[in-house]
């Protein structure tokens, strides 16, 4: 297993996520997710993350609010482990396009402390840079959206008001990982992930206006 010292050393650049600074109005960044890749041939698997508490690997995490009101949801190492629903997890098919990429379609659920979410769907690229590590690089999320039961992303630290997000879109979510390249079954490596929320430009001049509601959605237990 690769140390969570690895993905401190890499989650600076899982964190050069492409969406503009000034446009952001949610970002997150986790570290040391346990990743799994289940090949199912030589060109297509599925790869997963999922937060963990384990003696080598603790996940740690935030996921901020950057607008007016601003705000942080913090997430201390092994937090998965407590008796709340708070996690994250994210789900891609893989399929070979060169010796050196992989196309992927995906899946990314955070939860917070009460079973609040952010989901969002996405596409992308992974590139081998080099023995054991590998970076996936996002088209973008595909439906970006928070369902809520009490209007806030809640963390063991920090919370903070999901009013005024709607018409989101996104920068996901640069993913790195030590580990084997995709061509047999591999587990216990470690991942960084990191991404940005943006409005889109008609909800951004709603959202400056003060005119987007937030709508409140069921709650949806962690898996």
């Amino acid at each position: 297993m690769r140390s969570a010292l690895f993905v401190a050393a890499v989650v600076s650049f899982a964190a050069s996520v492409q969406a503009r600074a000034a446009d952001t109005v949610v970002s997150f960044s986790y570290d040391s997710l346990l990743g799994t890749y289940d090949a199912q041939g030589p060109n297509q698997g599925v790869f997963t993350a999922r937060a963990v508490d384990q003696p080598l690997l603790r996940t740690v995490g935030d996921i901020n609010r950057t607008i007016d009101p601003p705000g942080n949801a913090d997430f201390p190492a092994g937090f998965v482990a407590d008796a709340n629903l708070a996690d994250i997890y994210l789900e891609m098919t893989n399929t070979r396009t060169s010796a050196t990429t992989f196309s992927a379609v995906g899946s990314l659920t955070i939860t917070d402390i009460d079973g609040d979410q952010f989901l969002a769907e996405f596409t992308g690229t992974w590139y081998n840079l080099g023995p054991g590590f590998a970076f996936f690089g996002a088209d973008g999320f595909i439906n970006p959206r928070f369902e809520s039961d009490d209007g806030a992303f809640n963390g063991y630290n920090g919370s903070w008001s999901l009013a005024g997000f709607s018409g989101l879109e996104g920068n996901f979510a640069n993913i790195v990982f030590g580990g084997t390249w995709f061509d047999q079954d591999s587990s216990d490596f470690a991942i960084g992930v990191a991404g940005q929320l943006i409005p889109t430009p008609p909800a951004a001049a709603l959202l400056l206006a003060g005119l987007v509601p937030f709508t409140s959605r069921r709650r949806a237990a962690r898996a």
